[in-house]
């Protein structure tokens, strides 16, 4: 029996981590988060929410999946240490950024832009936050099937109101700017593309999870499938379809076939569950993905088909490049990217605002340097493979490792061709993803939950 105590702390662990999720889901209402003040207020809730988790963790310890964190928080916390070190610490001259020349009275330094960086290092560290609270309140199983369904249904939600208000023409949150493709409340298409594949990929696990069928195509196995589709798979079934369809109506080349690559990824590591994957259960999802293909729209198929000369991004890629190569030890400063890169811009692409890279593998190595860029990338990397291991690993329950590392492949692929990551609400709720992942990657004692714990008769 647990003690009052660990009840409490038990308790305090869950309201720290809904908090948390409804900050994060709450975040993309206001633009995807992608006004300073909308990602502070979104920092600053979860700085104060990560506190009180701090404050927990001392009086209850951080588990074998917190210590097993310990060597990529600190390469984290080195990478953002670096960030603040550009923006806020005068350096000689020869190695401040080109930029302080103009300003000969103030000591250099190796941002270009050390208010811009001081607010990206707040929006990593506040990712950063999420994914610890994430992880230490998803130890519960329970719990965790809770975030997950919970992030389905806001995601539903939120891409049901991207298709009602682009059939309708009207968009409350975005006014003009959101007609002729689905965004949600996203200004950016690609970014609600990310989103609307994480929905799709919580969705499609709690719909398997939730369905049954056996492995044949008897009377039972159609009698079983149809129980429990119509008591509680229906409502993931519907969430699949409509995140799916939001996903192809963005008209998002690139985030059509990062969602195409979650999917591929999600049913490669999937090992067989409990329940089986039987013929009705495949059936269903083949139907219910099908039937969003044939949704798509004749304008994402005119954009799959443009050449990549036509594209903008990839006169300024060898660009972009040139700028890595001129500081690539010390970068131009988290952040900098829009003012830094103003000097470069060819002639023909004058009349365009580039303040993104539209890769942010390049913008990041851009902005930080080649060496600690790539520290950055050390730590997502070894995020994926723990979450890789953990769905081999584990025996049961293998869901939320499987929806985390098929939304990091999304993300990892669009990364490269867009900035989906960059926008806040997606960053947020990505880190959230990851945390759950991460928290029911490690095998532990299997104990059943109320709904498997067999019915005993007592005696009277």
């Amino acid at each position: 029996m647990k003690s009052a105590g660990s009840a409490s702390s038990t308790l305090l662990a869950g309201a720290l981590g809904w908090a948390a999720l409804v900050t994060t889901l709450v975040s993309a209402l206001a633009l995807g988060a992608n006004r300073p003040v909308a990602w502070t207020l979104l920092a600053v809730t979860v700085f104060l929410l990560f506190s009180l988790q701090m404050l927990l963790d001392l009086f209850r310890g951080v588990g074998r999946e917190g210590r097993a964190l310990a060597p990529i928080a600190i390469l984290f916390v080195g990478v953002l240490g670096w960030a603040l070190f550009q923006a806020m610490y005068p350096v000689p001259a020869s190695l401040a950024h080109p930029a302080w020349a103009g300003v000969p009275s103030t000591d250099g330094r190796i941002s270009a832009d050390p208010i811009s960086s001081l607010h990206h290092v707040m929006r990593l560290a506040c990712y950063g936050m999420i994914f610890w609270i994430a992880l230490r309140s998803s130890s519960a199983p329970e719990r965790a099937d809770a975030f997950l369904a919970a992030i389905a249904v806001f995601s539903t939600g939120l891409v049901a109101f991207g298709l009602f208000s682009w059939s309708t023409g009207s968009n409350l949150i975005l006014g003009d700017r959101g007609s002729g493709v689905v965004s949600a409340s996203f200004i950016n298409r690609n970014s609600f593309a990310t989103y609307a594949v994480f929905g799709l990929l919580a969705n499609l696990a709690l719909y398997l999870k939730h369905i049954r069928g056996g492995t044949g195509t008897t009377g039972r196995d159609l009698r079983d499938f149809l129980e429990s589709f119509f008591s509680t798979a229906w409502i993931f079934a519907f969430g699949t379809l409509v995140c799916a369809s939001g996903l192809l109506l963005s008209q998002s080349r690139a985030g059509l076939v990062a969602g195409s690559l979650a999917l591929l990824a999600f049913f490669a590591v999937r090992k067989r569950d409990r329940q089986g994957s039987g013929a009705f259960i495949l059936l269903s999802v083949v139907v219910l993905l099908g039937f969003a293909i044939v949704m798509l729209s004749s304008g994402v198929l005119s954009r799959l088909v443009v050449a990549p000369e036509e594209d903008a991004r990839f006169v300024f890629y060898p660009l972009v490049v040139d700028g890595i190569l001129e500081r690539p030890w010390l970068g131009h400063g988290l952040g900098a990217f829009h003012d830094t890169f103003r000097m470069r811009v060819p002639i023909e692409l004058a009349f365009t605002q580039i303040d993104l890279a539209h890769s942010s593998y390049l913008e990041n190595t851009y902005e930080l340097g080649i060496p600690a860029a790539f520290v950055f990338y050390i730590v997502l990397g070894w995020i994926g493979v723990v979450l890789l291991l953990g769905v081999w690993a584990r025996e049961r329950r293998r869901r939320f490792a499987a929806v985390a590392f098929a939304a990091m492949v999304a993300a990892a692929f669009h990364a490269a061709l867009d900035f989906s990551l960059q926008m806040p609400a997606t960053a947020a709720l990505f880190a959230f993803i990851l945390g759950i992942g991460w928290a029911q990657a490690f095998e532990r004692p299997y104990l059943p939950t109320r709904k498997e714990r067999p019915v005993t008769r007592q005696s009277v």
